[in-house]
């Protein structure tokens, strides 16, 4: 978590609090979208049979997640219920 924040200081501070705070909230949801697919391609049936059978909440954000994940993760990184850097693994 600190090396989070620490990234988001260098980045005002090298482009400026408006561009920088953009450029980071930018790359930060591209590259969470980007490990969300990358996880569900490689690693989507081992866990789906697993954790989607018991339980109808998993089953329904990983419809939510199939159907629009660029507006999901942007709404959780809006989310202020989960810290920023840990949506990049909740996702």
């Amino acid at each position: 978590l600190a090396a989070g924040f620490y990234l988001v200081l260098l980045a005002g501070a090298a482009f400026g609090v408006q561009y920088g705070t953009f450029l980071v909230v930018v790359g930060s949801t591209l590259s969470t979208l980007f490990c969300s697919l990358l996880a569900r391609a490689m690693a989507r049936t081992r866990y789906e049979r697993r954790m989607l059978r018991g339980s109808p909440h998993l089953a329904a954000l990983n419809t939510a997640l199939g159907t629009e994940p660029f507006r999901l993760v942007l709404l959780l990184r809006l989310s202020t219920f989960v810290p920023f850097t840990w949506s990049s693994y909740l996702v």
